[in-house]
């Protein structure tokens, strides 16, 4: 069977060892904003608005990073679009001079998510020949999860719940499950249409998500919906933007939620997208970015405070910026090439 990972560094090599078995975890740090630079190839880490540390995560010639999501301390993960397929790269930094940094490779793999605790990756492997879903431990060990090879979409609760979406192609609509305790239940079931981004509420009481039409429509518009956990009873709250693939975030007191929404703005090709925050009870909303002839590339909210990072891209220049859960005005951060961002945790 073709092997799953294939590992640039000997030391991880020895994922088997005793001595690697024993991963330390990270020192608990406050969050700090993570810019993945293109070029030169290089996570960037921001202390109150201004560069502080970087370190090399070297993308394989001809591939493009695609996402960055940060786990806990200083652990990155990194995912590229290449001619062969998606990869995933992680790294993580270690305090020394130079930095320690330890970097292994997982191929033709898509990266689902962290686990809770940020000490393990979630990808979908083997895309193109027998697709799997498995947990990637930090030491190397890979377990494969008993889920559906359809499955597109994984978060998991601080209760180790899985949340999981599925499709079975265009025109089959999907599905929204939650694993417990080896238990698996359909939560909801859409015909019709495309669950995207669900994300457990920080209370585990209520599920957000994208929905949009299920077809071959180019840029599709969607609408912002919230899921109850024990029902699966659904309740639209906004109109929302699908088309270019951008989440949610709830806040960290569970009554707001971040959120691309599609602009006004008529356009030839890819629609400019702008970011809203909305009150889950009152249905209050107000826009966070909304900058003409602007295209939203990235964002994510502290995961404490009321800080927001975003990408943007004014004219073909991709730039980091600034702003918080009012919409202040942007700050734009000291960075060149921003290709997307993550909060450590």
């Amino acid at each position: 069977m073709r092997a799953l990972f294939r590992v640039l560094w000997l030391g991880l090599l020895c994922a088997g060892c005793a001595a690697q078995a024993l991963v330390p975890s990270p020192t608990p740090q406050p969050p700090q904003l993570v810019v993945f630079q293109s070029s030169p190839a290089q996570a960037v880490l921001f202390e109150n608005g201004r560069p502080q540390e970087r370190f090399p995560l070297p993308v394989p010639p001809g591939c493009k990073a695609q996402r960055l999501q940060a786990g806990a301390g200083r652990r990155l993960a990194l995912e590229v679009e290449c001619a062969s397929g998606p990869q995933v790269i992680r790294g993580e930094a270690r305090p020394g001079a130079p930095y320690q940094v330890t970097m292994a490779w997982a191929q033709e793999a898509h990266l689902l998510g962290w686990s809770a605790d940020g000490q393990a990756l979630y990808l979908r492997i083997n895309i193109f020949s027998d697709p799997k879903i498995v947990r990637w431990e930090w030491s190397g060990k890979v377990r494969t999860l008993p889920l559906s090879p359809f499955t597109y979409h994984l978060e998991e609760d601080g209760n180790g719940r899985l949340l999981f979406a599925l499709t079975q192609g265009v025109g089959y609509g999907s599905a929204l499950f939650v694993r417990e305790r080896a238990r698996e239940r359909t939560l909801r079931v859409e015909p019709e249409h495309i669950l995207a981004f669900a994300r457990w509420s920080p209370q585990g009481d209520r599920i957000a998500a994208i929905r949009f039409p299920d077809g071959t429509l180019p840029f599709p518009a969607g609408e912002l919906v919230i899921l109850d956990v024990n029902s699966g009873a659904l309740r639209p709250l906004s109109d929302a933007d699908a088309a270019q693939g951008l989440p949610l975030f709830w806040s960290a007191d569970g009554k707001r939620i971040l959120f691309p929404r599609r602009s006004p703005q008529v356009v030839e090709g890819a629609p400019y997208t702008e970011l809203w925050a909305i009150e889950v009870e009152s249905g209050r909303r107000w826009p966070i970015m909304n900058l003409p002839r602007t295209h939203l590339l990235d964002f994510a909210p502290s995961p404490q405070g009321e800080a927001i990072a975003l990408i943007l891209d004014r004219g073909g220049e991709p730039r980091a910026a600034l702003t918080d859960w009012n919409g202040a005005p942007l700050s734009i951060l000291e960075i060149e090439a921003a290709c997307c961002l993550s909060w450590t945790r």
